[in-house]
């Protein structure tokens, strides 16, 4: 079974919140038109209940900006899995409440001076001025 739906102006992080008590399936994420670029997928196992509740990372790579977003559910089972929420995080929001705010400075500053890749804000495997000018960009227009 293939399930198809679109989303309009994503930007990309976060992961998912879902439940399967079936075989699972994928849930693979395509850039701009599900003939776009295959940006990553979201394996889900089964989980052992329909509202059994996990949250899956999905490593996305190969995706920048403001695209549309297209996610393709497949499997083996005609069921395949429940999906609670899909979220997606604005750079630098280091305390995930969804706000880029004063209260994630802090964050940012102690992962940068302890060099935690998580703070690799552009996808480029160094801490930088440059990862810190994108979350301050953020910081600045977000309440």
């Amino acid at each position: 079974m293939v399930l198809d739906r679109g989303l309009v102006e994503i930007e990309f992080d976060g992961g998912a919140r879902v439940a399967s008590n079936a075989g699972g399936g994928n849930i693979e994420l395509y850039l701009d038109s599900l003939a776009g670029p295959q940006i990553g997928t979201c394996v889900v196992s089964n989980i052992g209940g329909w509202q059994t509740w996990i949250t899956e990372s999905c490593p996305i790579s190969g995706a920048s900006g403001v695209h549309d977003l297209y996610l393709r559910f497949t499997g083996s089972d005609f069921y395949l899995l429940n999906v609670n929420w899909w979220q997606f995080l604005p750079y630098g929001d280091m305390d995930e409440d969804s706000i880029v705010n004063i209260s994630d400075f802090p964050d940012f500053i102690d992962y940068w001076l302890q060099d935690d890749r998580s703070l690799d804000l552009d996808g480029d495997c160094v801490i930088t001025l440059y990862g810190f000018s994108r979350f301050a960009a953020n910081w600045m227009i977000m309440e």
